[in-house]
């Protein structure tokens, strides 16, 4: 009995020690990793005109659809489009060249493809970007980090391919 005392004891202290250890995050801590927030100076490197777009309904059996977000250089330097990522494999992304002088403009290509996809459909695009300034050099071999500049958003729905699934096999007697 008095062993199971101790036990008991040790096993308390043992769970405040190791709770005390855990770091509670806020609401808004864990919203701001989970929805990653563009910087604060992304749109004084390239200006998206339409960060949303809907593209409506599609059918899962739809072939792939392309939708073309429109951009602009809004700083005063040479800008490289250094990555776009997707938060889905069901979406491609392509740009006609990836450096863009002050002032130029520039489409974004965003290919969705709805197959395995049915649902509603809210697909999050990121865009990096820096200064050719910044893309040139390094410090002791270590290069910037590009800059997140435009977190794009496809919405839409995509309607399975069978549309009757949702309605019973069977009748019953007629």
């Amino acid at each position: 009995m008095r062993n199971r005392g101790i036990l008991i004891v040790v096993f308390a202290l043992l769970s405040l020690s190791l709770s005390a250890q855990v770091k509670r995050l806020s609401r808004e801590a864990i919203d701001s990793i989970r929805n990653m927030k563009e910087a604060v100076n992304g749109d004084a490197l390239l200006a998206f005109g339409v960060k949303v777009m809907d593209f409506g309904t599609m059918y899962e059996n739809d072939s792939a659809k392309m939708f073309s977000f429109q951009f602009r250089n809004s700083s005063k330097k040479k800008v490289v489009l250094q990555s776009v990522s997707a938060n889905c494999g069901c979406i491609l992304s392509s740009c006609d060249k990836y450096e863009y002088e002050p002032g130029e403009e520039g489409t974004l290509h965003i290919k969705f493809n709805p197959k395995g996809r049915s649902g509603t459909v809210d697909k999050n695009i990121f865009v990096y970007a820096m200064t050719a300034d910044d893309f040139h050099s390094d410090i002791n071999g270590v290069r910037k980090s590009p800059t997140l500049v435009a977190k794009l958003t496809l919405l839409g729905n995509v309607v399975d391919k069978n549309e009757w699934r949702h309605l019973p096999v069977a009748m019953g007697s007629l």
